[in-house]
């Protein structure tokens, strides 16, 4: 699995050379941010998230539903180290 991967949005169909088939659809944000925050407050402010991490730690165990082109190589999140 690769953490934190390049979302396909609008924005990014923009950009010349930049293939969506490698990026995740944006609903994986929407699902992440219902699990963040139907948490409990207290353990989570202050905090980090990557959507796929909040979502394999929920239990999520299938992330391939979210591929934009199913079975395409991902791209790295261009904004995590």
């Amino acid at each position: 699995m690769v953490a934190g991967t390049v979302i396909a949005t609008a924005a990014l169909a923009l950009i010349p050379g930049v293939e969506l088939d490698n990026a995740r659809k944006p609903e994986i944000m929407a699902d992440a941010a219902w699990h963040i925050l139907t948490r409990d407050s207290r353990m989570t402010r202050g905090s980090f998230f990557v959507d796929d991490e909040v979502l394999t730690a929920a239990g999520v165990v299938d992330l391939d539903g979210y591929a934009h082109k199913p079975g395409a190589k991902l791209l790295p999140n261009l904004f995590i180290n």
